[in-house]
């Protein structure tokens, strides 16, 4: 139940800035820092840098997750995500980023991203904010392919 709460409140965010962004437009195009933020995600989860993945996260972070071809899903809060990171159960992949597309509206993004790696390949659908220190990823919805 705590993980539906948490995905139905990342959705809600994203959806209530939409909506009362009034003069807000939604941009499209380069964004500099949030492309570094993104790149950066993925190469702490590819060095399985907690501490560095830590910083880069939102405090109410989770992840999303279905297996290619396979039944179900999985939600997956900040700390469990972190927990297995350094435990070296995920990560530890060099992946090439693909950076589909980006859209803003105010402090939130939403990026489209491709990581393909030798392990695996990744489609993610990621919802970022702009919060003082930078850009935090809050949640993301992702589709694994194992290879092989």
């Amino acid at each position: 139940m705590k993980n539906k709460n948490i995905t139905l409140l990342s959705l809600f965010v994203g959806y209530a800035a939409l909506a009362c962004a009034g003069s807000a437009v939604a941009k499209r195009g380069n964004d500099p820092a949030l492309e570094d933020a993104v790149r950066a995600v993925a190469a702490a989860a590819d060095a399985q840098d907690v501490a560095r993945m830590d910083k880069l996260l939102h405090d109410n972070f989770s992840t999303h997750f279905v297996v290619a071809k396979a039944p179900g899903e999985k939600a997956v809060p900040k700390k469990v995500y972190l927990d297995l990171l350094g435990a070296k159960k995920i990560g530890g992949d060099q992946r090439q980023v693909n950076l589909l597309s980006v859209e803003r509206v105010e402090r939130l993004a939403f990026a489209r991203v491709r990581l393909n790696g030798k392990k695996a390949n990744f489609e993610a659908q990621q919802t970022w904010v702009k919060a003082d220190a930078g850009w935090r990823l809050l949640s993301e919805s992702v589709v694994f392919a194992p290879r092989g």
